[in-house]
């Protein structure tokens, strides 16, 4: 059964997941294996970006506080952090 969309001030809308309806019990399992599978590829890299951001902007208020700009002979509009 196809799904069935309909139209609300021009957009269609098609119900969400329509083709986990049509999945047999293996395709359902090998989807799952799948999901998972990406998720352990996926997420560690994400949680390493996100760490490395924070750590990033840790660097610049820390080095500003221990004097970088008088270190460099910055002046306030060439170091805007």
């Amino acid at each position: 059964m196809a799904p069935v969309a309909y139209w609300a001030r021009d957009v269609i809308f098609l119900p969400r997941y329509t083709h986990a309806t049509a999945l047999t019990e293996e395709e359902l399992v090998v989807e799952k294996k799948l999901r998972r599978k990406l998720d352990l590829m996926i997420m560690p890299l994400m949680i390493w970006t996100y760490l490395m951001n924070y750590i990033d902007r840790n660097n610049y208020a820390a080095a500003r506080l221990q004097g970088l700009e008088e270190d460099l002979k910055l002046t306030d509009t060439q170091c805007q952090l």
